[in-house]
């Protein structure tokens, strides 16, 4: 574990500090606004000030673990599977406490309470947010299998609550889909000559449904949840790369053939907001195209899709003033 990255990374998302272990209640209580966040995981560290000072863990770790323990036993609802580990930084020894979120779980509750991770702050998830998820209404729709117009109803009633957390559900249901189904078919052919042709088939409907959300989203002006569409988008291409069993593709072209289809559904995205004058919605594009390709690799060539979105911009500006 990186502990000199994580500490100059300070609290995040899924990284919460406390001094000591005095802190379990908040730390359990950060722990379970974490799982039920968008990052389904995180890890409490035990021993660091929240001005990122390692402070240390003092006495008998050993038998300091039994009672955190059995105060997680106790406390979760339903149970949480959590890894404790004892870890040495500079001499002082730090209490990890991390667990990951279990996929046909709703939400977790922690001494009778839901919490939700906001950045690096921790709330309580509203009684809406809650019946919203105990209805199923939004975080298990499949989008290939609704219409057009259905999809933009449901969309229009998810931008009205300009809900953080609805919003990230709904996004990370349709990005999940997306992984098990590309997931699938990877484990499905063991003819690797038909596996791409076969890709192509299931890939491209969703990617056409991508765009026709991004486009709703910009009629709309649902900037945020534009934004976190695009981090949704780009958790995806990283997880194609590090995720999906690439030996059963032919070669390293293939291996880029996911990740290609996303590089061009951000082009298009891209040249919708900038044709409909919505440059704050291209920006965002523009600010996470070179994330998708890794500096240095031979497809480096795709780091530099700005200059689309630049071109085709300033295409437009003409035309307006013509």
């Amino acid at each position: 574990m990186d502990f000199e990255k994580i500490i100059q990374d300070g609290e995040t998302q899924s990284v919460e500090f406390k001094k000591s272990l005095s802190q379990r209640k908040e730390g359990c209580k950060t722990l379970c606004g974490m799982l039920n966040a968008e990052v389904d995981a995180g890890m409490v560290l035990f021993g660091i000030s929240p001005e990122n000072e390692v402070v240390g863990i003092e006495g008998n770790l050993d038998s300091a673990q039994r009672p955190l323990v059995q105060h997680i036993q106790q406390k979760y609802d339903p149970p949480i599977k959590v890894s404790i580990q004892i870890e040495e930084y500079e001499g002082k020894k730090i209490l990890i406490l991390s667990a990951k979120r279990s996929n046909d779980v709703r939400y977790y509750e922690y001494d009778g309470r839901a919490f939700f991770r906001e950045g690096s702050t921790t709330r309580r998830l509203s009684i809406q947010e809650k019946e919203s998820l105990n209805n199923n209404r939004f975080d298990k729709i499949n989008i290939l299998e609704i219409s057009e117009k259905k999809l933009e109803e449901k969309l229009f009633e998810i931008f009205k609550q300009k809900n953080s957390f609805i919003e990230i559900r709904f996004l990370k249901n349709i990005f999940a889909q997306i992984f098990l189904t590309l997931e699938e078919e990877m484990n499905n052919f063991s003819d690797k000559s038909l596996l791409i042709d076969n890709l192509n088939k299931v890939f491209i409907p969703y990617l056409n449904r991508i765009f026709f959300i991004w486009k709703i989203s910009n009629d709309y002006d649902a900037f945020d949840f534009a934004e976190r569409m695009i981090e949704s988008l780009h958790k995806l291409y990283v997880d194609v790369f590090v995720d999906l069993d690439f030996d059963k593709l032919k070669g390293i072209f293939d291996v880029f053939w996911i990740q290609s289809k996303i590089i061009f559904i951000v082009c298009c995205m891209g040249a919708y907001s900038i044709l409909q004058d919505k440059p704050n919605f291209a920006k965002l594009l523009i600010n996470r195209t070179n994330p998708f390709i890794e500096d240095g690799s031979e497809y480096d060539f795709a780091k530099n899709l700005s200059w689309f979105f630049l071109y085709i911009s300033k295409i437009r500006q003409k035309e307006m003033v013509n």
